[in-house]
């Protein structure tokens, strides 16, 4: 009998410790939202990468995803000519509102080899403008496996709101870059 106490407590210990989590996350969810008003991450951005040798701009979409509860930073990243480079895509994010960033995990395929060539980390940095708080710049760090030295790279970027993602990722994107970021592709 005393078993049957004592798995009943273990179980009951379990769901209680898991109930008040979830309803202290709820409440610390709520509190932030309300600080720090609405969080408006969501939208397509164009990255400069003043750092980068020769694949300096990107185009990529912030969106929620429901199914894995996260916000997914998807997108491509284009050489200075504006032909494709390689597509990245997030495999694993946070939102910290109280220090106003998005971290993210996201993993790399380059065009020329259909391997996945690179995993890495990244944080865009959010500020309060307008109604919320918006994505202003960012960096990541990830590691370069096209180089012999598998050394890992860290750069920093802009996040610019453009209206929409192009139709095709895949095509040549020079003259979008040109209208987003003006004299500054270098080929």
């Amino acid at each position: 009998m005393e078993w049957v106490f004592l798995a009943l407590g273990v179980v009951l210990g379990i769901g209680g410790n898991l109930a008040a989590n979830l309803a202290q996350n709820a409440i610390d969810t709520r509190r932030e939202r309300k600080q720090f008003g609405p969080v408006n991450i969501e939208g397509v951005f164009a990255e400069w990468v003043p750092d980068s040798k020769g694949r300096q701009f990107s185009i990529g979409q912030i969106r929620y995803v429901k199914s894995s509860k996260r916000y997914d930073l998807d997108g491509t990243n284009y050489r200075n000519d504006g032909e494709p480079f390689c597509r990245w895509r997030t495999v694993a994010s946070s939102l910290d509102l109280r220090n106003r960033q998005y971290h993210y995990v996201f993993v790399t395929t380059n065009f020329e080899t259909p391997n996945t060539n690179s995993y890495g980390y990244g944080v865009i940095y959010l500020d309060s403008q307008g109604d919320g708080l918006e994505p202003v710049d960012g960096y990541y760090v990830y590691v370069d496996d096209t180089q012999w030295s598998r050394k890992a790279i860290s750069v920093s970027h802009t996040m610019d709101r453009i209206h929409s993602m192009p139709e095709s990722r895949n095509a040549n994107m020079a003259e979008l870059i040109d209208q987003i970021y003006p004299g500054k592709r270098i080929v």
